[in-house]
């Protein structure tokens, strides 16, 4: 989220480039379908070794927006609050850029006041928990949720993605009788957007995701079952 909404290491590239040149060549002269991802990743290496450089990050994720709630009640999560009416354009990463300024352009003259909510990794119970306490307190308010996070993929290859459009709730896998629960997942992000975003050598599967207990995973001809019932491209464990 701070690398696509507050793109400072594009702003920075001759100096993060010239930094990597010098300290991580192999990285500078990998194989990188995006320039900027490279860049991303180089700053990340850079910010561990140069505390002026932190700071001047910092400074300008508060400028862009963004600030940063620090885990203090040994949750182990961080939280970025983004008041999008603060987010600089010439910041935004260029691959969502003009998909995103027209939204921010139009907020800003009807005076709306948008938020996004960005949390680190949430286990299954524990983001059931935060959510609750997101829909009690902001209800309706709440325009979108946006789940990411890693899957056991049933079809393509490593660091695919994969677009779920529905979710299927594993009844067979806890040895229930009763069926299985369905549920639509409403995409709003174009699935031409995240194929614009990867390697041409990496492909977007749309289709079911099955949630499941993890020993279903030692179980092939359940997972098979799934894959050739329902068409799912994969499973996950939350």
């Amino acid at each position: 989220t701070k690398n696509l909404l507050c793109c400072f290491a594009t702003k920075n590239r001759e100096r993060i480039l010239e930094w990597g040149k010098a300290t991580r060549p192999a990285i500078v002269n990998g194989d990188w379908h995006r320039e900027e991802d490279m860049l991303y990743f180089l700053l990340g290496d850079m910010m561990s070794t140069d505390s002026a450089l932190r700071d001047e990050y910092r400074d300008t994720l508060r400028s862009c927006g963004f600030t940063i709630v620090e885990d203090t009640s040994m949750t182990g999560l961080r939280v970025d609050v983004v008041y999008t009416a603060k987010l600089n354009e010439d910041y935004i990463d260029p691959i969502i850029r003009d998909h995103i300024a027209p939204v921010l352009a139009a907020n800003r003259t009807n005076k709306v006041r948008h938020f996004i909510l960005n949390m680190d990794f949430a286990f299954g119970a524990q983001a059931d928990g935060i959510m609750r306490a997101l829909i009690l307190t902001f209800g309706h308010q709440i325009r979108s949720l946006n789940v990411v996070g890693k899957t056991s993929g049933l079809c393509g290859r490593v660091g695919d993605v994969l677009y779920p459009n529905n979710i299927i709730f594993s009844k067979a896998g806890l040895g229930e009788d009763s069926a299985d629960e369905i549920r639509n997942v409403f995409n709003h992000l174009p699935q031409e957007l995240l194929e614009e975003m990867l390697p041409p050598t990496l492909s977007v599967h749309t289709g079911p995701i099955v949630t499941i207990p993890g020993t279903v995973l030692q179980n092939t001809q359940l997972l098979r079952y799934y894959q050739a019932i329902y068409g799912a491209t994969g499973t996950e464990m939350e």
